[in-house]
């Protein structure tokens, strides 16, 4: 049964294939003998052209002999003539010369500045700064700013101990007081009654004080409380300084230097 089917396929494949070649036969020959009065004409109307060669070149001479041209040298250059500027021209006057800017005038002029009084200086117009305020230490102590503390004055005692100037040294050895030598009292004798004092019968009382060194002798002499007359306070510390003299004063068993304070009376002894 299935070898049927595939032989009639067969037949009917060739069938159809040899009625396409009839077609295309068919169809190729119209096609020919529709144009074939035109093929005839293009034929007849075809022009031939016979294309002549050109003649053969007659015989020419031959080229002459060209010499080869030597290399000519190369030219002269004259050298450049140096320029001279021109002469500038009498008539015209200089162009004007460019003035620096503000700028640069400003830059160029020194600062201006005030000189204070501590040796420092300031910007003009700027005030000189204050002095800072000092004070001085008591005891011939430094001089320091008014916001510091001025520092404690020591003194060495003869144990060796530092201790505050306004302290006591602790006692090591003997102290005593300053005491006169002798009598005090014949310092000023009778016979050194100034004269002129004496002749105008004028008597006073003169306070004194007298510095006394380490070795106990007077060092000076003050007038605390006078007299009222110039020659009998005078006449006071000339023979005071001359012949007072003292045991000094003993502190811790060292000699101090210390001072005597007194009166003087001047009285014209009666006959």
């Amino acid at each position: 049964m299935a070898y049927a089917d595939k032989k009639e396929g067969t037949s009917k494949l060739t069938s159809v294939l040899l009625v396409v070649l009839l077609h295309i036969g068919l169809l190729f020959g119209a096609t020919v003998a529709f144009n074939y009065e035109a093929i005839q004409k293009a034929v007849v109307d075809t022009v031939a052209i016979n294309v002549e060669e050109p003649p053969e070149p007659e015989d020419l001479p031959p080229p002459p002999d060209i010499e080869p041209m030597e290399t000519p040298p190369p030219p002269i250059t004259a050298p450049p003539t140096p320029f001279t500027p021109p002469s500038p021209n009498p008539l015209r006057p200089p162009p004007p010369q460019e003035k620096p800017s503000f700028t640069e005038e400003y830059k160029e002029l020194p600062p201006q500045r005030t000189q204070c009084a501590d040796g420092s200086s300031v910007a003009a117009g700027l005030p000189c700064p204050k002095p800072p305020e000092m004070k001085q230490c008591p005891d011939g102590g430094p001089r320091i700013l008014a916001s510091e503390q001025c520092p404690v004055q020591t003194q060495k005692c003869p144990g060796g101990q530092v201790i505050p100037k306004t302290a006591t040294c602790p006692a090591v050895g003997k102290s005593s007081k300053l005491s006169p030598r002798g009598n005090s009292g014949s310092w000023v004798p009778v016979t050194a009654y100034p004269r002129d004092a004496l002749r105008d019968g004028i008597e006073g009382v003169v306070g004194f004080r007298l510095e006394v060194s380490a070795e106990g002798r007077p060092t000076s002499c003050s007038v605390t409380a006078s007299s009222g007359n110039a020659s009998l306070d005078k006449a006071a510390c000339d023979n005071l300084m001359k012949r007072a003299r003292f045991d000094p004063e003993l502190r811790n068993g060292e000699k101090v230097p210390s001072s005597y304070s007194n009166r003087v009376r001047w009285q014209i002894p009666k006959k």
